[in-house]
């Protein structure tokens, strides 16, 4: 094939090649405009213009694609390549890979895209030496089809401010998922967390009782959920007050009980007079530290950590639960934490 003329190749395509021959050089390896003007030349004929290779690397930079190890030199004399820029190294799309592939909530499927995206998102060699190193993964996810559609919904409405409708299902006492009989929630949607591996969706509910105020729900369980043309309430003017900090600090006060030396089994009972189900339990402590008890309907046990966050995060579900028994000296430590709280009121 001829050489090409110089400028005859199209412009969008010569700023994607060089793009692709940045992208793909190692961290340490180093190029300049001439340099790249060269390996056009050599390896793609390609003859053209160093205003033209000028103008592509000053875009590049700009879309924060590439980064000049010298930033103080005349733009497109500088040095260009993988310096501090937006790509992934080794050691982290090994972590981001390993986390999403334990995650029971996604497909298969799911894993292999996101994994797939994830390693287009380095050079060469940090590939290549990734690949190497990956956790095997398992094809025994769990088909919660719903739940990428729901956090698709949840993110839209979230940007785009409006509120949504939608229904909930929970789990019975065993585990098994059971549709909500409630209405659907009306709800002005802020921030999605991660807890203890569920995504919970925080926002304002008005609720068909008139209580409304702030709540969770955790995202793969709800359901037929709709964007609504309405704008959302703002946190810093709803009904309650300004929420702003509320809402920040929702998740980061939740503590921890399962870290720790010593592990006790807590048994709780449900107050149903109260309103609670199994789910304050689930939701709180993990669903897999919770187990029914058999042959006692509403009891549970709880596996734990002997530490203070066990002590503060039962007695933050208040009278939905009663501690009634379990490892030796926890309904003590319970009561003592209990009785430490209320000295501190003129009850």
């Amino acid at each position: 094939m001829d050489k090409l003329e110089k400028n005859s190749v199209q412009s969008k395509d010569r700023l994607l090649l060089i793009y692709k021959i940045l992208k793909e050089i190692d961290e340490n390896t180093a190029m300049t405009r001439d340099d790249i003007i060269l390996l056009l030349e050599d390896k793609y004929n390609i003859s053209v213009a160093k205003g033209s290779v000028t103008d592509d690397l000053k875009a590049l930079s700009a879309a924060g694609l590439i980064m000049a190890k010298y930033p103080n030199k005349q733009l497109g004399r500088g040095v260009y390549g993988s310096f501090e820029n937006n790509y992934f190294k080794a050691w982290q799309i090994k972590i981001l890979i390993d986390v999403i592939s334990q995650e029971s909530f996604l497909e298969y499927s799911d894993i292999k895209k996101i994994s797939s995206t994830l390693m287009n998102m380095t050079s060469k060699k940090e590939r290549e030496i990734a690949s190497a190193n990956l956790s095997p993964s398992e094809k025994n996810y769990s088909k919660i089809s719903s739940f990428r559609d729901n956090l698709s919904l949840v993110l839209y409405s979230i940007y785009d401010k409006k509120k949504i409708r939608f229904n909930y299902s929970k789990l019975d006492d065993f585990k098994r998922i059971k549709k909500d009989s409630k209405p659907a929630r009306l709800m002005s949607p802020y921030s999605i967390k991660i807890s203890d591996k569920f995504l919970y969706l925080i926002g304002y509910v008005e609720n068909y009782t008139g209580d409304s105020k702030l709540k969770t729900y955790r995202l793969d369980h709800m359901y037929n959920i709709d964007i609504l043309k309405t704008d959302r309430i703002p946190p810093s003017n709803t009904p309650s007050g300004d929420l702003t900090e509320q809402i920040k600090n929702f998740h980061e006060n939740n503590t921890n009980n399962f870290h720790g030396e010593k592990t006790v089994l807590v048994k709780v009972r449900i107050n149903r007079k109260s309103g609670a189900d199994a789910n304050v339990l689930y939701d709180k402590m993990g669903l897999t530290n919770v187990n029914p008890l058999p042959g006692e309907a509403g009891t549970f046990t709880i596996i734990s950590r002997d530490t203070d966050g066990l002590y503060y995060n039962l007695l933050s579900l208040g009278d939905t639960i009663k501690v009634i028994g379990g490892s030796q000296g926890v309904l003590e430590k319970y009561k003592k934490h209990l009785f430490s709280m209320a000295s501190q009121y003129d009850l």
